[in-house]
């Protein structure tokens, strides 16, 4: 004999308060608007499926859309909101028919006689479902993700949806996917699903939701990308109030966060520096069976995007910036590991620069220096002086020993950026010792580059101590000779411009050939020098072209 609770709907009882709101379809959200789209689709699965499952993670709206579709189908609906007390399966079933004989009286009484008679549970919901014949019932039982973990639960809730006769449906409302039993849904096209992404706002209905809530102002496609279109997140994220994002914090770790597997949170935190998560990165930086979590992560419908193959998924922006907020509390020595595992996954796969931005965020100058030296060159040849400019600071490249290759780079970005303290910093610590093992590596532009910085600071004396150390005659003496030479009324002849140079000293000499009423020289665009001379010399080129009066040539450029 099975024990059965009394009948929450029977004759002689007075429903409680709890149990009426068990029991009760919820109110019409006045902060949202109509979605006829969601409404047509809704009634769609409705007239082509006898289950309806609707899964997506907390949040996003499924009751409320589901409950404003119901009122505009003309069908009675019996609601039942599940909580961990139903669990028990015999509990459930009772709650199933007390909800079911409130609109279609017919069935009063039918399952839970049957379990006083002994009958299992999964039998009597069956009778109970073959007893809607003709009703054109929709039953809907929310919050199913709550029962989930009993088996006999899931057994009931498969016996209603195996044994629903034609014309009544059977809709499953879970934070999770719903495991209903193989026979309950062997039949093709038995079960439909509404998903994650059809509950999703578009953007023109969250420039209505949001107008709505008197945040007309809000940019709607922005907030609809930062959060997937999620309808909690878009809500909370463009609240007017500070204490909106924290609501909103405090939602995810209620709601979402807290609902996840250990397995899974770790997952999550360990690749929420990744843009996108695939197996493979994820056993990288050190995830127990990816595969399998991911998997599970797939079943519950969490604020993220899966790739197309669902092997991957991207973490909707604001649900990854809350996941790195998780990651910050976590302790130095499992930072530590999950770092070094992300630098050599980013390395391994040529992401050098990627690295350098990881490490340097996570506050590890000295293991960014490391790969930052290897890159760094090829950072300023693509001319992205502010990016190196960026970097230098923040290695403090200043007080490390100076290869001249990063000797090279730093006196190029002082160079490009007009920023010539950087070049005279490097001389304060280093001195002339270090600029004499420059030459001494034939590493003769960067001491050019320092005497130009020197100068521009008026710094002369210091600026004539590094011009000796170059080779007398050659060609990198003569121009910075000629560099010094601005600062003197007899100037010596202007250098021949006639080796090809890749680097910024043509640049430099152009500038100083304007200085020097060289006009010919700087509006003339066919020299070597690449992009330095390209770029940096443009301004002293329109500028010569405009003096002789080629205005068109001026405008051109």
């Amino acid at each position: 004999m099975v024990s059965v609770p009394p009948d929450p709907r029977g004759p002689s009882a007075t429903p409680s308060r709890l149990v009426r709101a068990k029991l009760t379809m919820p109110e019409h959200d006045g902060r949202l608007v109509a979605r006829p789209r969601l409404d047509a689709e809704i009634a769609h699965l409705l007239a082509r499926h006898p289950v309806v499952v609707v899964a997506a993670v907390a949040g996003a709206g499924k009751t409320v859309a589901l409950a404003q579709a119901l009122r505009s189908v003309a069908r009675p609906v019996a609601w039942v909101r599940l909580d961990t007390s139903d669990r028990a399966a015999g509990r459930l079933v009772v709650y199933l028919e007390a909800a079911a004989q409130a609109r279609y009286p017919a069935v009063a009484g039918r399952a839970s006689a049957a379990m006083r008679d002994g009958a299992p549970p999964d039998e009597a919901a069956a009778l109970l479902a073959e007893g809607l014949a003709g009703s054109e019932l929709v039953l809907v039982c929310d919050d199913v993700d709550r029962v989930r973990p009993s088996a006999q639960a899931v057994a009931v809730l498969s016996a209603v949806a195996r044994h629903l006769p034609a014309g009544a449906n059977l809709v499953l409302v879970s934070r999770h996917a719903v495991a209903l039993t193989s026979t309950a849904t062997q039949d093709l096209g038995r079960t439909g699903v509404l998903d994650a992404d059809s509950l999703r706002f578009r953007t023109g209905e969250a420039r209505a939701a949001l107008a709505r809530r008197g945040l007309a102002e809000v940019d709607v496609e922005d907030a609809v990308r930062a959060t997937g279109g999620w309808v909690t997140g878009l809500l909370f994220s463009t609240a007017a109030g500070p204490e909106d994002g924290t609501a909103l914090s405090s939602y995810l770790d209620e709601q979402v966060w807290d609902d996840l597997a250990p397995d899974q949170q770790d997952l999550l935190l360990r690749t929420a520096v990744l843009e996108e998560v695939t197996t493979g990165a994820a056993a990288e930086l050190g995830a127990a069976e990816p595969a399998r979590t991911m998997a599970g992560l797939r079943a519950r419908h969490l604020p993220l995007s899966w790739a197309g193959s669902g092997r991957g998924f991207t973490l909707h922006p604001h649900f990854r910036e809350f996941v790195l907020g998780m990651v910050a509390a976590r302790d130095a020595v499992w930072q530590g590991e999950v770092r070094r595992r992300h630098v050599a996954l980013l390395s391994s796969r040529g992401r050098t620069e990627d690295a350098v931005e990881a490490l340097l965020e996570a506050g590890d100058a000295d293991e960014a220096w490391r790969y930052a030296v290897d890159v760094l060159p090829l950072v300023v040849e693509r001319m992205d002086l502010a990016q190196a400019a960026r970097w230098l600071d923040a290695l403090d490249v200043v007080h490390r020993p100076l290869s001249p290759p990063v000797t090279t780079v730093a006196l190029r970005v002082a160079f490009g950026l007009e920023q010539y303290r950087r070049g005279a910093a490097l001389w304060d610590v280093h001195g002339l010792r270090w600029v004499d093992e420059l030459v001494r590596a034939g590493a003769l532009e960067p001491v050019v580059l320092l005497v130009w910085c020197l100068w521009h600071l008026g710094r002369l004396t210091e600026a004539r101590r590094a011009t000796t150390t170059l080779p007398e005659g050659g060609w990198h003496r003569r121009a910075a000779e000629t560099v010094l030479a601005l600062s003197v009324d007899d100037p010596p002849g202007f250098p021949v411009l006639s080796e090809p140079r890749a680097g910024p000293l043509d640049g430099l000499l152009l500038r100083v050939a304007w200085s020097r009423g060289r006009l010919d020289l700087v509006r003339d665009p066919r020299g070597p020098g690449g992009p330095w001379r390209e770029v940096q010399s443009a301004p002293w080129r329109i500028a010569a072209l405009r003096a002789a009066g080629r205005l068109d040539e001026a405008l051109a450029e």
